[in-house]
């Protein structure tokens, strides 16, 4: 489950943790209690949404992005990229080439991880600047591609080391490798017919490039689909590796009305049936390559 923070603030900056509670006990109410749940912006910086979620067992996820803006400047020293010929630009970000990429990571979420944070959306990685220079040598525009996967990779490195396997992590943009350190998303689709065939097409598109966890926005992420869309969104993400919402309006089911409710609790429970043959598929695409989607 999830929303983007705009969804979580929308009645005013203090207000998400009594969203947070009334979506938790609607869940429970409907006897589909969420494995985890995105809660994008300021609910995800907050002890107490964690303190809410951790007693109903179900985790948090939150938004991540590649510069110094998101993370706490004086937590640890973290080494940005540099620019070429003396440039400057307003946005920096930082060089997960660097060899204290994982320790600085490690310093970043060890409070969030002892609060209970065990994933989420590593966002942005494909907005490298061809006029950077990283601690590797490599300039923006060799490192354009090659940075979704030392991004993913930090992370792997640095929260496998603390949790084991027990966490996720999906990314937007990819590279060729990156899908052993990271799942991945669709991008924000419109909420709209086009915007789910958008997400069918790229799955068969990733995956027949070698990816294989992943899942689109369950109803799209920009607007509000119609009833009946979200219906077959719900569906179609129940048969996606990864199940999973976004968006910036809600997307919780009671919010498209009965019919869509029903189903949406049909689809859970048909979901979790599938958790095994799920699991299997991911390991079998672990050791042999042979994605979970196939065309």
């Amino acid at each position: 489950a999830g929303n983007g923070g705009g969804v979580w603030t929308a009645d005013g900056a203090g207000t998400y943790l009594a969203k947070l509670s009334e979506v938790m006990q609607k869940y429970k109410e409907l006897g589909t209690i969420p494995a985890a749940l995105y809660a994008e912006g300021d609910a995800s910086w907050d002890p107490k949404s964690y303190t809410q979620l951790n007693k109903y067992g179900t985790r948090l996820l939150m938004w991540n992005y590649p510069s110094p803006q998101f993370y706490d400047p004086n937590a640890s020293n973290m080494v940005l990229a540099k620019y070429l010929n003396g440039s400057n630009h307003n946005e920096h970000f930082l060089d997960y080439t660097h060899p204290n990429a994982v320790q600085d990571n490690t310093v970043q979420f060890k409070k969030y991880w002892d609060w209970g944070l065990r994933g989420g959306m590593i966002d942005f990685g494909e907005r490298i600047r061809e006029d950077m220079l990283f601690s590797n040598g490599m300039t923006g525009d060799e490192m354009h591609n090659y940075y979704s996967l030392v991004y993913a990779k930090t992370y792997f490195d640095a929260w496998s080391a603390a949790m084991g396997n027990d966490f996720i992590t999906f990314e937007r943009s990819a590279c060729a490798g990156s899908q052993a350190y990271a799942a991945n998303f669709s991008g924000d689709q419109e909420s709209s017919w086009r915007g789910l065939k958008e997400q069918l097409l790229g799955i068969l598109s990733l995956s027949s490039c070698g990816f294989s966890a992943w899942g689109g926005d369950l109803g799209g992420y920009l607007g509000k689909p119609s009833p009946e869309l979200y219906t077959r969104w719900t569906q179609f993400s129940a048969f996606s590796p990864l199940m999973r919402a976004h968006g910036t309006e809600p997307r919780n089911p009671w919010d498209y009305g009965d019919k869509a409710e029903e189903n949406f609790v049909e689809y859970y429970w048909l979901r979790e049936n599938l958790v095994d043959t799920l699991y299997s598929a991911a390991i079998r695409a672990n050791k042999t390559g042979s994605t979970m989607v196939q065309a």
